[in-house]
């Protein structure tokens, strides 16, 4: 009986040594790297501790979500037939580098948002410049809503029968920006075009 209790407490201190050296080794191994709350030097968190934002960002914009994670170069975006020879072009001369593209379907319409690195601020400029005019040779008119500065948006004109909607490019340094919305009816259209729109400048902001 005297040594069955003996190895019971042998037993117990043991367990308590495990326990004791686990909880050591996990601070040791992640506590020491846990700010303490006001501790100088400690690396901030919250809003002043996010990274900086992602030049190449999609907004979160909502919708069925189509899979297009491998359109990843101009080449491949001209593959999806959504831009036309003239837009490609405009692309292409100005050295088109990294893509990405993001498509939403609603049941008010679709949303695309394409985003295109280019070699450089100025290139990116003349680019948005060129399908900016061309966004106005294809008969998209100066929208009523106000939108930033930089942001040459437009929607489908009245006397215009194509689908119903709107699209806007801008730059952010050395990216172009494109934001499209169409859909059957126009009220419910532009309404949605300006809220992707929006989400898409608040997620990358362009230029003056």
């Amino acid at each position: 009986m005297r040594s069955s209790r003996a190895g019971r407490i042998v037993t117990t201190v043991v367990a308590a040594i495990v326990i004791v050296t686990l909880g050591v080794t996990g601070w040791l191994a992640w506590g020491q790297h846990l700010p303490l709350k006001h501790a100088r030097g400690a690396p901030p968190i919250g809003e002043s501790g996010r990274s900086p934002v992602d030049p190449m960002a999609v907004a979160e914009i909502g919708g069925a979500k189509e899979n297009y994670a491998t359109v990843d170069s101009l080449a491949a975006v001209a593959g999806q037939r959504m831009l036309t020879r003239e837009e490609l072009l405009a692309l292409h001369e100005n050295g088109a580098d990294r893509v990405r593209l993001a498509v939403s379907k609603f049941d008010s319409g679709r949303a695309i948002v394409l985003l295109v690195q280019m070699p450089s601020r100025h290139r990116a400029r003349l680019a948005t410049e060129e399908l900016a005019a061309l966004q106005r040779d294809y008969g998209f008119e100066r929208a009523d809503k106000p939108t930033p500065p930089g942001v040459h948006a437009g929607v489908i004109g009245m006397d215009n029968p194509a689908e119903p909607g709107g699209r806007a490019h801008y730059q952010h340094g050395d990216i172009v920006v494109r934001v499209e919305f169409r859909g059957p009816r126009r009220a419910s259209a532009e309404a949605k075009f300006f809220q992707v729109l929006t989400a898409q400048i608040q997620a990358v902001e362009p230029d003056d």
